[in-house]
């Protein structure tokens, strides 16, 4: 669900005034941090929540927060905070841990935060420009079904959705490591559905494991890089993903299926000819 305002939206004031958990703020940011060193975000802050939408520096992998639940939080009116993601993050867990802060800012400021203790940082903001933030247009919308449509394919919904819990996407974690291969194949299938890694090369080890997942639509086949453990560890608080892709495309979208809002748009690992 989209939140009621964007990080696009030029209205949100750049001046905050606000109270959070810092602990609570830091796991937002570590949420998006998909790259090293993460390019710079625009973090909103609203009564419901914080939303970030940002992308990696190739703009294959697109990280979509929204409304994500900050204990604590005491604010007088929607605000934006320019900030390094890890940086922050980093930040407030060494110097607040789990206190509750106070965080001042303003245009072109650098960002205040102080807690009850007397403890305080002076954090420079990052500059609006260098942001990644993932354009409006850009977001896939959802029908009525809940399907993800695809604009590039004639806006058709997706082809595929997928419906499976963490505990079984981790299992492709250890059939890549088994196989000591970059990628792995999860295929979906009402007959039955399995991951495996490994297969790509004529004389290379492989790894096979059946999985369980609930599936509405056609047979697919999704394909995960290696940078599969870093997709998993986006949905803290999260039991199950869902899964959908369209058959015409090298992409898939993988969300929460309970838990923060966390939707994550990426491409799909490619076999090479």
């Amino acid at each position: 669900m989209s939140p009621k305002l964007t990080p696009n939206d030029a209205s949100i004031s750049r001046k905050a005034n606000l109270r959070v958990r810092a602990n609570c703020l830091a796991d937002l940011c570590d949420t998006v941090t998909i790259e090293n060193p993460p390019q710079p975000i625009r973090l909103v802050i609203t009564e419901d929540g914080g939303t970030i939408w940002t992308h990696d520096t190739s703009r294959t992998a697109q990280v979509l927060v929204n409304d994500y639940p900050l204990a604590g939080l005491r604010i007088k009116e929607p605000c934006v905070l320019l900030v390094q993601p890890r940086q922050f993050s980093e930040l407030l867990r060494a110097k607040f841990k789990d206190e509750a802060v106070e965080i001042e800012t303003d245009s072109s400021e650098p960002i205040r935060i102080k807690s009850k203790s007397g403890a305080s940082v002076v954090y420079h903001a990052a500059d609006e420009d260098d942001t990644a933030t993932v354009p409006d247009h850009w977001i896939l919308p959802v029908d009525s079904a809940g399907n993800r449509v695809f604009p590039m394919f004639d806006n058709e919904p997706a082809t595929s959705k997928i419906l499976i819990d963490i505990e079984e996407v981790k299992r492709g974690l250890l059939d890549m490591k088994i196989a000591n291969a970059p990628y792995v194949e999860f295929n979906f299938a009402d007959a039955g559905s399995f991951a495996h890694s490994g297969h790509w090369g004529a004389k290379t080890n492989q790894s096979k494991t059946p999985i369980t997942a609930d599936i509405d639509g056609e047979d697919c086949v999704v394909c995960f890089t290696e940078n599969l453990a870093d997709i998993i560890s986006r949905f803290k608080g999260s039991t199950q993903v869902e899964i959908q892709r369209h058959k015409k495309g090298g992409l898939f979208v993988i969300s929460a299926a309970d838990g923060p809002d966390v939707t994550i748009v990426a491409t799909e690992a490619v076999r090479e000819s």
